[in-house]
């Protein structure tokens, strides 16, 4: 298996091909000029490289599948806050009641699985909600004298279950995308390799020719645009789930 050869992550390089590619195209004559190397051919070749690269890095139907796992744990982080209101409100009935628990409400972890939710962190929620359902079940006698039922504890049971299934999918499915780039990382590597090209040449030619077109091949000015761009497309993504 290829070793990464490339500087900038692996998500950032077909937008990195693409952002040279819109310089390439509009200065293509210069670089025809410069070598026959670079002709439409050449053009063509560049931009079904991105578009293998991306669908590599990005596979339509494991990209949905992801997608749709999170949107599972987004109603699983959902449901967990609802009811966790709920629980609190047992809680604290059964301890204004004087009745005996094996702890102080604060200290059922309440606290633990809410902040495991904030950070959208699917496994701190499952493990924290399996500590705060054993230490339920330890004072189950006190909470059912205010209403906590075997429905409630149902809930619980249900809702750890359909949380921890999908982090174990999400888990799961990250890998298989992980593996499928290790294994084609060489592909990624030609990609580089034509656009490394591409800045090299560009640089040369503009150097003598036109030096405010220098930036449009030098690396660190592209990656700056490829990361906004990438943070816009992350933030779109974001809002189009949760909708």
């Amino acid at each position: 298996m290829d070793e990464k050869s490339f500087k900038c992550r692996i998500e950032e390089l077909p937008f990195l091909a693409t952002f040279i590619m819109v310089s390439f195209n509009r200065d293509k004559t210069d670089f025809i000029a410069f070598s026959q190397d670079y002709n439409d051919p050449f053009a063509a070749g560049v931009q079904t490289q991105i578009t293998t690269v991306e669908d590599l890095i990005a596979p339509k139907k494991l990209t949905g599948e992801l997608k749709s796992l999170t949107r599972r744990l987004k109603d699983g982080f959902m449901r967990t806050r609802n009811f966790l209101n709920k629980v609190e409100r047992y809680l604290d009935k059964a301890a204004q009641s004087g009745l005996t628990l094996t702890m102080a409400p604060d200290d059922f972890g309440i606290k633990k699985v809410r902040d495991a939710v904030n950070l959208k962190n699917d496994e701190g929620a499952v493990l924290s909600l399996r500590t705060l359902q054993q230490n339920l079940a330890d004072n189950l006698s006190a909470l059912v004298t205010k209403g906590y039922t075997d429905d409630v504890q149902a809930e619980l049971k249900a809702l750890i279950k359909d949380l921890n299934d999908a982090s174990v999918a999400q888990t799961l499915k990250k890998k298989e995308r992980e593996t499928l780039v290790k294994n084609n990382i060489g592909v990624l590597n030609t990609l580089w390799a034509t656009i490394d090209d591409l800045m090299k040449t560009g640089k040369a030619i503009y150097k003598e020719k036109d030096s405010s077109k220098v930036k449009d091949y030098t690396y660190a000015n592209i990656i700056k645009d490829v990361q906004l761009k990438r943070k816009q497309q992350e933030e779109d993504n974001t809002v189009a789930t949760a909708s």
